[in-house]
């Protein structure tokens, strides 16, 4: 599921949305449909799943730029590598 506007409220004008995703399975977060995002910030990229209007309903991790992706502990959790694999899909095919 990848739509074009999100469902919820996002307050960073710097964030890169990167669709809608549906949580189905998964042990470290809720199951929900979420609004991925993503943040390039100078030596890394921050990860963000929201799930709600309100400023506290989002999880949020960061991988920095450069390092082996098996380094990154949040990569290992299935939504930010989510977020991770669409951030460089689609900055990938702008070259």
């Amino acid at each position: 599921m990848n739509e074009i506007k999100p469902i919820y409220k996002h307050d960073c004008s710097e964030c890169e949305y990167l669709g809608a995703f549906v949580q189905t399975e998964d042990k470290y977060q809720p199951m929900a449909k979420y609004d991925l995002y993503a943040h390039k910030r100078e030596t890394m990229v921050e990860l963000i799943a929201r799930y709600g209007d309100s400023p506290p309903k989002y999880l949020s991790g960061c991988c920095f730029i450069g390092y082996p992706e098996e380094e990154s502990p949040s990569l290992q959790i299935p939504i930010f590598k989510e977020i991770f694999d669409r951030y460089n899909k689609k900055f990938s095919s702008k070259k």
